[in-house]
């Protein structure tokens, strides 16, 4: 029986948490196994990323495969870009 994208998120952020790893990667295969899913689902993955949204954990596709997975909070230091400052060159010719 499949399980949930509510009961996957929860068993994607516990796998997360065990690793102690501030960012992962996470193959498809894992999310499958985790689903038990045959196959991922463009619905079954948004939902997926709206549920871990849920939980703090941010879910990306990553182009050669897989997903990307790190904590929200991981973003609360991150330091301030500002077009203003790197973009002035372009926002003089809008």
């Amino acid at each position: 029986m499949k399980r949930s994208t509510e009961r996957t998120a929860v068993l994607v952020a516990t796998l997360l948490k065990r690793s102690g790893q501030r960012r992962a990667r996470i193959s498809e295969n894992t999310i499958r196994v985790l689903s038990k899913r045959r196959t991922l689902r463009d619905a079954f993955k948004e939902r997926l990323r709206s549920e871990l949204d849920d939980l703090g954990i941010h879910l990306v596709q990553l182009e050669r495969g897989g997903f990307g997975v790190i904590p929200i909070n991981a973003l609360n230091g991150a330091p301030a870009i500002t077009a203003k400052k790197y973009l002035v060159d372009e926002l003089k010719k809008l």
